[in-house]
C-alpha cells in the first residue's frame, strides 16, 4: 500500500508533467485524446505502409494549419485520413491494370497483339462485366476527395474567425475576435459668420442725422377787420 507521503509526491510529479515537447513526440500522441476518428493502427496496411510515414504525413498537415482546440484537431485528422486513403487508391491503379493484364493474357490469345491503349480499354471493359473493381476504386477516390475538401473548407472557415494578430506578442492566436476601433466621427464645422473688419484709422464717425422739416400751421382766419 502506498503511503500518504508517496501519494503526495506522485501528485507533485504529475503536476510537473506537460507531455511531449518535441514535434515528433506530439505527433505520436496527438490522436490518443480523440474520442472518434481513425487511429494510425486502423489506417495503415501491414507490409504495405509504414507507421512512421503516416506520422510524418500527419505532422506536415499540423505544421501547415496549426490546429487550435479539439474541433480543429478532429478536422485535421479527417483530412489526413481522407488524403492518405486517396493516395492509396491512386497507387493501387497501376497494380490493378498490371494484374488484369496478366489475367487477360492467359485467357485471350490475341491480347498481346493489341495496342497498349486497346489493352487498357479491354481491361476496363472486362472488369466492368465482372467485379467492376476499377469502378469501385473510382467511386472510393471521389468519396475520399470530397471528404478531404469538406474538412478543409470547415477548418478554413473556423480559422478565418480568429484574428490574425497575436496575443501580447507571445505567438499565440486569440480565440475571441477583437473588433477594430471605429473611425472617429469628425466634429461638424462651425457656422462662420463674417465679422465687420475694423478700419486701421479707427472707427468710422457716425453719419449726421437727417434734418427734420417742421410743418407750420396754416394762418388762422379770425374774420374781417372791424377796426
Amino acid at each position: 500500500m502506498i503511503s500518504e507521503r508517496q501519494q503526495d509526491a506522485n501528485r507533485r510529479n504529475a503536476a510537473k508533467s506537460h507531455g511531449p515537447i518535441t514535434p515528433e513526440g506530439r505527433a505520436a500522441v496527438r490522436h490518443n485524446a480523440l474520442k472518434h476518428g481513425f487511429t494510425a493502427a486502423e489506417i495503415i496496411l501491414p507490409t504495405v505502409e509504414e507507421q512512421i510515414d503516416f506520422q510524418q504525413f500527419r505532422l506536415a498537415f499540423e505544421q501547415e494549419y496549426k490546429p487550435v482546440g479539439p474541433t480543429e484537431e478532429v478536422l485535421i485528422e479527417e483530412m489526413v485520413t481522407a488524403r492518405w486513403r486517396l493516395n492509396r487508391i491512386r497507387k493501387m491503379e497501376p497494380g490493378f491494370f498490371a494484374l488484369r493484364r496478366e489475367v487477360l493474357k492467359e485467357g485471350i490469345t490475341e491480347f498481346s497483339t493489341l495496342e497498349p491503349q486497346a489493352q487498357l480499354a479491354l481491361i476496363v471493359l472486362d472488369d466492368a462485366r465482372d467485379t467492376d473493381t476499377y469502378g469501385k476504386m473510382s467511386r472510393y477516390e471521389a468519396r475520399f476527395e470530397r471528404s478531404f475538401y469538406k474538412a478543409l473548407k470547415e477548418l478554413q472557415r473556423l480559422q478565418a474567425l480568429r484574428p490574425s494578430v497575436s496575443d501580447s506578442g507571445n505567438g499565440t492566436v486569440s480565440q475571441d475576435p477583437v473588433p477594430p476601433d471605429p473611425d472617429p466621427i469628425p466634429a461638424p464645422d462651425p457656422i462662420h459668420h463674417p465679422q465687420p473688419q475694423a478700419s486701421a484709422r479707427g472707427p468710422e464717425p457716425a453719419a449726421p442725422p437727417e434734418p427734420v422739416e417742421m410743418q407750420l400751421p396754416a394762418s388762422i382766419d379770425i374774420g374781417p377787420d372791424t377796426a
